[in-house]
């Protein structure tokens, strides 16, 4: 359950689609099933995580969405989600990616909900651990600051942190 903008978003089983989003007004006219992210098939949603009046949320631990409260406002952000803690970040919403398979580097990203406004923050550089799950699933927001963890060969374990940009 969570707000974002005047609108509650929720999710629930309908008795026919299984577990899909759902959004209201506070009216029972006003409340109705976003999108079926799984056609015939319940969904694994995890974390609805408001940012403005939009919400973020992953399907089956590897598909970010984010939804404005309509159905043409429903859309993919990422499909490679690796992440079940989207964090808000001023006005945007990081999390982490890649790792999928051993060939791929873990990776914190940053976006708004677009292609264009979705940019790379940090991608681990750790070859020590193969399956690379060393950035830490949920980051800490302190100020202006995201902090996380990491593990560089040259060292070690590692506390980071960024201000939203990659530089």
């Amino acid at each position: 359950l969570s707000a974002a903008g005047a609108q509650l978003f929720f999710m629930s089983d309908d008795g026919v689609g299984g577990k899909q989003l759902w959004c209201s007004d506070g009216t029972a006219a006003g409340t109705r099933q976003m999108m079926d992210t799984m056609p015939g098939n319940s969904a694994v949603m995890r974390n609805l995580t408001a940012v403005g009046n939009q919400i973020f949320f992953i399907v089956n631990d590897s598909t970010l969405w984010r939804s404005d409260g309509t159905q043409a406002g429903t859309v993919i952000v990422d499909t490679n989600v690796n992440s079940q803690y989207p964090v808000r970040f001023g006005n945007r919403i990081v999390y982490r990616t890649g790792n999928r398979l051993p060939a791929q580097l873990a990776e914190l990203k940053i976006s708004d909900g677009t292609a264009a406004g979705t940019v790379s923050l940090f991608q681990s550089s750790s070859e020590q651990d193969p399956l690379n799950r060393r950035i830490a699933n949920a980051p800490v927001v302190s100020g202006s600051r995201l902090y996380f963890m990491d593990q560089t060969p040259a060292d070690g374990v590692g506390i980071w942190y960024t201000d939203g940009t990659s530089a």
